[in-house]
């Protein structure tokens, strides 16, 4: 990976440990270094394969910079959750949170840290017999003024 790009793609790491909006980084590193806004959306999308590379190198950069930046945004979302000045505020704050966890995490499985789990898709394979849709049938059928006495 070239210096530049392995600087920008840090940086981007780094912008959203802090939980910058995704499009002030974007617009920040397009500008910084020159480049399209869709080839940082690119990076964006494509961080799952070279998250890994930029945190064996900058592990414990990286690591600090998720971890202070989790640090101090979290605290602050909770306070704004519990005082509020409205609910709007507060479910705000409470999905601030949520994306917060959510994004933290998802950076600890992109880097390798956290082990990522397949999803599982579980199937059951139910026999019916026709005895059983006809129990099913009778049960859909329109209920008419007449039944309800």
């Amino acid at each position: 990976m070239k210096e530049e790009l392995f600087e920008r793609r840090s940086e981007m790491l780094i912008s959203l440990s802090k939980m910058f909006p995704l499009k002030l980084i974007v617009d920040t590193l397009s500008e910084k270094y020159r480049v399209k806004k869709r080839q940082i959306y690119k990076d964006w999308e494509t961080r799952d394969k070279w998250m890994p590379q930029i945190m064996r190198k900058q592990s414990s950069t990286i690591n600090h910079e998720l971890i202070e930046g989790i640090r101090q945004v979290i605290p602050r979302l909770w306070v704004e959750a519990e005082r509020g000045d409205n609910s709007s505020a507060r479910v705000a704050a409470l999905m601030g949170l949520l994306k917060a966890y959510v994004q933290f995490y998802e950076l600890l499985q992109s880097s390798g840290i956290i082990e990522k789990v397949p999803e599982k898709l579980e199937h059951k394979v139910v026999n019916i017999s026709a005895w059983d849709l006809g129990n099913v049938n009778h049960f859909l059928k329109p209920i008419k003024k007449k039944d309800l006495r």
